[in-house]
């Protein structure tokens, strides 16, 4: 039985590391243009991307009076952008982080879109600048869209699960900073003393959360999680 059957396809963390670790750059890249361009919402959900038919895209992403949104294929390996003229369509997941972000910077200056985003990664050990981040891309170009079949099952799992709760709950979202789709429950309003900024903005309220992880260097496998903010006495 294939994954057309309704199997879930393996993602064994050595195999496919460096390619995901690539895609983790990618995704930064778009997720720090809806950072620089949208207003702030609660726990950073301005930068988190969603699951479509072919990959992951932004959203509609303000610029003044305009909007545009960036898609990474993941079947057809490309990144598109789009605005309401011609989209602009880019190789992407065989292409170095370096040559991805000059490409998507470059494709947005022909849009007439200015803009200027962090180039540090963030939540990733030892970050390179993605200007400078010239590691060798992966040689395999099959296993981004293994990686979409997985997320695009996570997503209708998520989607379901958050269905049967009656309280506020965010969209089912995929976060470009430590790669991961989840739901949020927001219970009510709290506030954080974290030390950083992303924990202080993404802790500042009671939560319950739960979301699939693909691995990395901390826990190298494929999981589902949950948790609650603050912890429970006793856990």
């Amino acid at each position: 039985m294939g994954d057309a059957a309704g199997e879930w396809l393996a993602l064994p963390y050595e195999e496919w590391r460096d390619t995901r670790d690539t895609l983790h750059m990618y995704a930064q890249v778009i997720g720090k243009l809806r950072l620089a361009l949208s207003p702030f919402e609660p726990g950073w959900a301005n930068v988190a991307l969603y699951v479509t038919p072919r990959g992951l895209t932004t959203s509609p992403v303000p610029f003044g009076l305009r909007t545009f949104d960036a898609e990474l294929d993941l079947h057809d390996h490309a990144l598109v952008l789009r605005t309401q003229r011609r989209p602009d369509r880019n190789a992407a997941p065989r292409r170095g982080v370096a040559d991805f972000y000059r490409d998507v910077m470059d494709a947005l200056q022909r849009m007439g879109i200015d803009v200027s985003i962090s180039v540090n990664p963030s939540e990733v050990p030892d970050p390179i600048p993605f200007p400078e981040d010239r590691t060798l891309p992966p040689t395999t170009p099959c296993t981004p869209s293994a990686f979409h079949r997985v997320l695009s099952m996570v997503d209708l799992v998520m989607k379901e699960h958050r269905a049967r709760f009656r309280g506020r709950t965010s969209p089912v979202h995929f976060l470009c900073g430590d790669v991961r789709p989840r739901p949020d429950s927001i219970l009510r309003a709290g506030s954080s003393t974290a030390a950083c900024a992303i924990s202080h903005f993404g802790s500042d309220a009671e939560m319950i959360c739960a979301g699939w992880w693909p691995g990395d260097h901390r826990l190298a496998s494929p999981a589902f999680f949950s948790y609650a903010y603050p912890a429970p006495d006793g856990t």
